[in-house]
């Protein structure tokens, strides 16, 4: 059984055939009507650490691309607040 399979292997690979000089071709999926030179990112996140604390994340980025491939991330900021729940002031004043 086991010769079978590996004799249909050996059968079909000796159709694969590889130009290992062919380079890789850029192609693009869909011509785009406009460019994108600027880009700014506005993101707001609410993080749930444990019981006690949840934290809400606030933060903004801009970035510039020279081209469709090329592109800097030149600045990026974020603000976390803190949300304290009324679980741990309560277990404070409890015990």
């Amino acid at each position: 059984m086991s010769n079978l399979i590996f004799s249909a292997i050996i059968l079909f690979s000796l159709n694969l055939k590889a130009d290992i000089f062919d380079l890789p071709k850029v192609q693009t999926v869909a011509n785009k009507k406009y460019g994108v030179s600027n880009e700014i990112t506005a993101k707001f996140d609410y993080l749930p650490k444990d019981p006690f604390s949840k934290y809400v994340a606030i933060g903004a980025s801009y970035s510039h691309a020279f081209s469709d491939f090329t592109t800097w991330e030149i600045i990026n900021a974020s603000y976390v607040l803190e949300l304290a729940s009324g679980l741990k002031k309560s277990l404070v004043e409890e015990f």
